[in-house]
């Protein structure tokens, strides 16, 4: 009995390979190249990945960082009673920083500055394949990813000064990850190009009908604000100025409305 069982499941077996040939049925696609040719379709993917970049800022880990490196280095917050639970932040208090540090990681910021690159690389890709992701939505989405890549940079050099820095996507294993650190200023002033080259392509303002869009993605007015900070650090006290009026008389407008 067993013998016959094993002869069927061999014929069936030899059956199945003889339809789909043996390289077939053996060959698996790398996982890279599945993405690429199997992904990036519809306006649909774009978003996922778009989707993808904002949740990736918005992880614990990031969030956790951008106070730390940020808010808590002035006098806007504090301490909490039960900060000894958190040894590298008692630490970091204390000024005793070493590289075990886990807030010396920089790893979520990269994952989202990777994303937004991805998405950079294909998006138009797809725009010319599919009809119903117009030329005006590519250009909106890669001013988007523009300005998270930016403020995730911007988090960067100003608690480390000077980083790895591309606008190269990583998507296959073979590519280059070690790279050296580019100097603040050279960091800080292709960020205000990059933004500059394209402001006038974002979102001015969504529709109502997409309430949580309005405050929950970048805008034109977003990236105004980035521009304020940007310029504030170069010390370009002007353009800081100009790009703040443009956020108050665009509010304005709004109130007004």
């Amino acid at each position: 009995m067993n013998t016959k069982i094993y002869k069927i499941g061999l014929m069936s077996l030899m059956g199945l390979m003889g339809v789909t040939g043996c390289s077939d049925f053996l060959e698996i696609e790398p996982q890279h190249e599945i993405i690429l040719e199997k992904f990036w379709n519809e306006k649909a993917d774009v978003n996922a990945v778009i989707t993808g970049c904002y949740s990736g800022l918005q992880s614990g880990n990031v969030i956790k960082r951008m106070m730390v490196w940020g808010e808590f280095r002035s006098d806007n917050i504090g301490p909490g009673s039960n900060v000894q639970s958190d040894g590298n932040l008692e630490k970091l208090l204390k000024e005793n920083i070493d590289a075990k540090n886990s807030y010396t990681s920089w790893t979520d910021f990269y994952t989202v500055i990777n994303r937004c690159n991805t998405v950079i690389k294909y998006a138009p890709g797809v725009s010319a394949i599919d009809p119903a992701y117009t030329e005006s939505e590519l250009q909106a989405n890669i001013a988007e990813m523009v300005a998270l890549r930016s403020l995730s940079y911007f988090y960067l050099i100003r608690a480390f000064r000077d980083v790895p820095f591309t606008r190269e996507a990583y998507i296959d294993d073979d590519q280059k990850l070690d790279l050296p650190a580019t100097k603040f200023d050279a960091v800080l002033d292709s960020l205000i190009f990059d933004l500059e080259s394209v402001k006038n392509n974002a979102v001015k303002r969504y529709p109502v009908t997409k309430e949580l869009y309005q405050t929950g993605r970048i805008t034109q007015d977003a990236i105004h604000a980035l521009f304020c900070e940007l310029y504030l650090w170069k010390k370009d006290y002007q353009n800081c100025i100009r790009y703040a009026d443009l956020v108050i008389e665009s509010k304005k407008a709004i109130y007004d409305d």
